[in-house]
């Protein structure tokens, strides 16, 4: 697989081509570039001059020392070899850690770095950034970059990527191939922070750009469906003029493509704007709220059935209960006996937990297509405006109630980054994020939700923030085996903050009923 690299200071595709091909064995490892349009000038035939003054293809390779290795080979063959250590040179001679070869044909020029990385205490944990320096007979000097340091220099170690990680991926350009992608793969780098799906971002020479996921197909099973219901979901925003995922087909016309036991996809990346991880201010509430309602909105006249229940019993709350007294009946760890007190708490509101899902059967709530993961990271803000844009991560789009969407909204906005805090005063059941919120959301579907849906608003905060707290309360009887956890009980912790949250919600109800009433007077004058 050869790698095309990139103007260094701006990562744009340079008319000038330049290409890698890294070849393993064993642990000699082959640097080689092809490099065209070159004025073929060398600063020295002298090993360890100052090459880089001229036209130069270099390798910057960290074995992990606290230092990096330079390597540098002119067209003319000279070579420049280097220890750097906070920033101070070491020239090193009589090395038998690489030996170069160079071809010229015409105004191309070919070099070959084999490296012997023997060395190294860890080669999985060997890191590697690779670069080209051109210089013209007017003089001007030109970098690229396969990993651009967007800076007026190399030296940049952060840039440096595991390099056993990184030819493990070339796979990712052949199955990237065989969609329709219109161009030539330049680069496929890991993308994004989700914890489901793992997720990469691909380059093309036509100056597009694509994110390609690798399902997670033991957390959705049904990858047919899955993707069914995405296809759907996004042809019907299409078509209402939205804004959304853009499935881009396998050659075969499917929306993935199945290899060795694995399922991806491909969509186009949505350019020119941004995911947060956080709710910066009042002003991004309004917009977030908007955001959802409007994504609700949009599906008031599709038919929920159409989509299949991707996990079924979701938000189904009396059916999570049942599942949690089960796991407290078996005590399979002998944990049971570390979260009385959380057991009677739920059990305290056993009745509660069945009502949105029996009121959907009895037809005083509607059906509707809802999103289920209604985080802020989940919708894209334009970069130039601000505004947001589209909602993505469409996996969990099934029928269900609005009511779903907006209980976990707040279930998370209200958690924010103590959803394992055992310091549960830091829980913020804040009625200024509520108010902020519903503005926004009422102001799309105030004349969409019933009568009945917007009283039952504040009880939905309740219901999905506890059914949360029962799911850890669960895994953790279990022994933690569907969340990942990073220290012991910390199931227990978050099961407790959710908890705490619930009740707080549940015993102040009356008040978000208050502003609920006032928003839908102030938005109806």
């Amino acid at each position: 697989m050869k790698w095309r690299f990139k103007e260094n200071i701006t990562g744009s595709i340079p008319d000038r081509k330049t290409e890698l091909e890294i070849i393993k064995q064993n642990s000699i490892f082959s640097f080689n570039f092809a490099c065209s349009k070159s004025d073929l000038i060398s600063y020295s035939n002298k090993n360890n001059d100052c090459l880089y003054d001229a036209s130069v293809v270099e390798v910057f390779i960290d074995v992990g020392e606290d230092s990096y290795y330079e390597i540098e080979v002119a067209p003319n063959g000279a070579t420049f070899f280097a220890k750097i250590l906070n920033k101070k040179v070491t020239f090193i001679e009589n090395d038998n850690f690489f030996t170069s070869e160079v071809h010229i044909e015409g105004v191309k020029y070919f070099v070959t770095i084999k490296v012997d990385l023997s060395r190294a205490k860890d080669i999985d944990q060997v890191k590697f950034n690779a670069y080209r320096i051109e210089k013209d007979k007017e003089g001007k000097q030109s970098l690229y970059a396969l990993f651009p340091t967007f800076s007026n220099t190399f030296h940049v170690p952060e840039k440096f990527v595991l390099l056993n990680s990184f030819l493990a991926d070339e796979k990712l350009f052949e199955i990237c191939n065989s969609f329709n992608l219109g161009g030539s793969i330049i680069n496929v780098f890991p993308y994004g922070n989700g914890h489901i799906n793992k997720t990469y971002l691909v380059s093309t020479d036509n100056k597009r750009k694509y994110v390609l996921q690798q399902i997670n197909n033991t957390v959705f099973p049904d990858v047919d469906a899955l993707m069914n219901n995405i296809v759907l979901a996004t042809k019907h925003l299409e078509n209402k003029g939205f804004e959304t995922l853009h499935v881009v087909n396998y050659i075969d016309g499917k929306p993935y493509l199945y290899e060795d036991n694995k399922y991806y996809r491909v969509y186009d990346a949505i350019l020119n704007a941004v995911s947060y991880e956080k709710v910066s201010d009042k002003i991004m509430l309004e917009k977030l709220g908007f955001s959802i309602g409007e994504f609700h909105q949009a599906f008031r006249d599709f038919d929920a059935n159409l989509l299949v229940e991707i996990i079924p019993n979701f938000h189904n709350t009396r059916q999570r209960y049942l599942n949690l007294l089960d796991a407290i009946a078996k005590d399979s760890f002998n944990r049971k006996k570390d979260v009385l007190k959380e057991i009677e708490t739920v059990n305290k509101y056993k009745n509660e937990y069945g009502r949105i899902v029996d009121d959907i059967k009895l037809g005083k709530i509607k059906l509707a297509t809802t999103h289920n993961d209604t985080k802020i990271n989940n919708v894209m803000f334009d970069l130039v405006t601000g505004e947001p844009r589209c909602v993505i991560d469409l996996d969990t789009i099934m029928p269900g109630s609005y009511l779903y969407d907006i209980g976990d909204a707040f279930r998370g906005l209200f958690t924010g980054d103590n959803e394992d805090n055992p310091d549960l005063s830091k829980l913020n059941m804040s009625y200024s994020i509520f108010e902020h919120f519903m503005r926004g959301y009422l102001k799309e579907m105030k004349d969409v939700l019933n009568p009945y849906e917007i009283q039952m608003i504040p009880f939905s905060m309740f219901l999905i923030t506890m059914e949360c707290g029962i799911r850890f309360l669960e895994d953790y009887l279990r022994g933690d085996t569907y969340f990942k956890c990073h220290y012991p009980k910390q199931n227990i912790n978050r099961c407790r903050s959710q908890i705490k949250l619930a009740e707080d919600i549940y015993h102040n109800m009356k008040k978000f009923h208050e502003i609920v009433e006032n928003l839908l007077h102030e938005l109806s004058n």
